[in-house]
């Protein structure tokens, strides 16, 4: 059987490093946040990327306003990052 002391001595920097890493998913969620100002240049943009045929450019405004697609049968939900 193994005694509680030797659980909290392995535990307790498991949960430490845990809180840690949790604060870093916060911030890093926080700083790929898109402001609303930037989601509209980006938008107002969009044309022109597309009129150039630049598909890079254009994968890149993508990714940059959409957080996720779910498709669920025929229904398609899409998440934005603003």
């Amino acid at each position: 059987m193994i005694e509680v002391s030797k659980l909290d001595e392995v535990v307790q920097p498991l949960e430490e490093k845990k809180k840690k890493l949790s604060e870093e998913v916060a911030t890093l969620k926080k700083s790929s946040e898109l402001s609303e100002d930037d989601a509209v240049s980006l938008v107002t943009s969009f044309s022109e990327v597309i009129e150039r045929n630049n598909y890079e450019e254009i994968r890149t405004i993508l990714e940059n306003l959409i957080d996720r697609i779910e498709l669920d049968g025929d229904d398609i939900e899409i998440h934005w990052k603003f």
